[in-house]
């Protein structure tokens, strides 16, 4: 005789967000400050350890954009989540004056983004990989809410969050071209957001005559190739684009 299947685990929201990244980040400062009677949740697959707003890139590098594209302060300059209230927070608000730039350290501007993400801990559900998004009709056949079917991946428990509003904020997926997806090179091939868990291996002394290609012509794709070139210069890099010249720097948030 078969075993009755669990009953999955449900919650209602207001809204659902579909990862942890720095818009959902900002999505909840805003909320927090303009509704704040919404109940909002959001399911990241990280696990709270390794969780990392910003992607993996070398750490002693400036954003590319001004400090005040933050999570909030250009919608509310007087938000306790702006990054001036941070620095200020941590007692480094003369510090950061010094350094004489617009632009915050990398590094800098990620323990930002973690300082404001652990104010929100009780919406936030680590572990929780999101297996699908279903509408749920009512009784005259129209989309009443949506259903966000969810595994926690340490428990391996099921669970239903059931909104209104879905908000979808995961990462850029790391894309290979098909050619390049083949056994044989699929080692040698690392996307942007994983490369600085691999260059330690990339540039060990042990391994002579390596050498480097750098695809595409983003503030990523700068970022890495003046880490490589100028820390690690034994090692050959080039990089390749795809216009005649470099794309002027990026003004977006992040």
């Amino acid at each position: 005789m078969s075993q009755p299947q669990p009953q999955l685990q449900q919650e209602h929201h207001d809204v659902v967000c579909i990862g942890f990244g720095p818009a959902a980040i900002s999505l909840a400062i805003t909320l927090r400050e303009s509704e704040a009677s919404t109940s909002i949740v959001f399911l990241e697959e990280d696990s709270r350890q390794a969780w990392r707003p910003l992607g993996d890139l070398p750490g002693n590098v400036h954003m590319s954009s001004n400090f005040l594209y933050d999570t909030i302060t250009l919608e509310n300059p007087r938000s306790s989540f702006s990054f001036i209230q941070f620095l200020h927070n941590r007692k480094l608000l003369v510090d950061f004056t010094n350094l004489g730039s617009m632009q915050p350290p990398r590094v800098l501007f990620e323990e930002y983004l973690q300082w404001c993400a652990k104010q929100f801990r009780n919406e936030t559900r680590y572990d929780t990989k999101v297996l699908s998004v279903e509408p749920a009709y009512s009784g005259n056949k129209k989309i009443n809410s949506w259903n966000v079917f969810n595994l926690n991946r340490v428990t391996g428990q099921r669970h239903i969050h059931t909104a209104k509003r879905v908000v979808i904020c995961v990462d850029q997926q790391p894309y290979v071209p098909a050619s390049l997806a083949s056994q044989d090179l699929r080692s040698a091939v690392i996307h942007s957001s994983r490369c600085m868990t691999r260059l330690n291996e990339l540039t060990n002394p042990s391994c002579a005559h390596v050498k480097m290609a750098i695809v595409g012509q983003t503030q990523q794709a700068a970022e890495l190739f003046d880490e490589l070139f100028d820390v690690r210069a034994d090692r050959q890099v080039t990089w390749l684009v795809e216009d005649s010249s470099l794309q002027p720097e990026a003004q977006s948030a992040m």
